[in-house]
């Protein structure tokens, strides 16, 4: 009947839209899957440990350091610590779009699109990680000299780390996606917050 044929035809239409794993995928372990991931792909888990520590250590301080050298009222420097979130709100998005931008050519193979994004990330990290570190340099060196006259106050060097922390996070993740085959994206990201958790529980413990 038509009813029947309409169903057989629907059938072989969702048949032909399946994406299947690839062979060397099946009937792996999480453990085996784990370990057959890229070189790449750990050495972007490593960085988001590296910078995931020194965030989680300065997250649980950053009130009290503010009050101790740079003297602030108690809300003054919670208020001010909260500068060095506002990048994600309103850097990352923008960034996101700026790296989608640059990273498409028409024309381009997707092996090769995916090879740019990720170098343009590391490089964008590099570059945001010199930022923090020049950051907690300054808020450090103006907590010793903030009993001086003009002394530079902590607002610029906490902007300069709201920067860091909206562009690394957003380019690790973007990183992911590069390093990595299709069927081990949701493996990946799980490694991926594993390795976030690991940074932050390290980082409390050495508060």
């Amino acid at each position: 009947s038509l009813l029947q044929e309409g169903r057989t035809n629907d059938q072989q239409s969702e048949s032909a839209h399946e994406v299947t794993q690839p062979q060397s995928s099946q009937g792996k372990s999480a453990t085996s899957m784990i370990f057959g991931m890229s070189t790449a792909f750990w050495s972007v888990v490593a960085l988001h440990i590296l910078f995931s520590m020194p965030h989680r250590v300065f997250g649980h301080i950053d009130a009290a350091f503010l009050q101790e050298s740079y003297h602030l009222k108690i809300v003054e420097a919670g208020v001010a610590s909260s500068f060095t979130e506002i990048g994600g709100i309103f850097i990352a998005p923008v960034l996101g779009k700026v790296i989608d931008l640059m990273s498409w050519t028409p024309g381009v193979s997707l092996q090769k699109l995916q090879k740019r994004k990720f170098a343009v990330c590391q490089i964008g990290c590099v570059l945001a990680a010199c930022c923090g570190a020049v950051s907690y340099s300054l808020l450090a060196f103006g907590g010793s000299v903030a009993n001086q006259n003009n002394a530079p106050g902590p607002y610029m060097p906490l902007l300069f780390l709201a920067v860091t922390n909206a562009v690394v996070p957003t380019l690790l993740r973007a990183s992911v996606p590069q390093v990595l085959q299709p069927y081990q994206y949701v493996m990946g990201f799980a490694v991926f917050e594993v390795a976030e958790s690991t940074g932050v529980f390290i980082g409390g413990w050495a508060v």
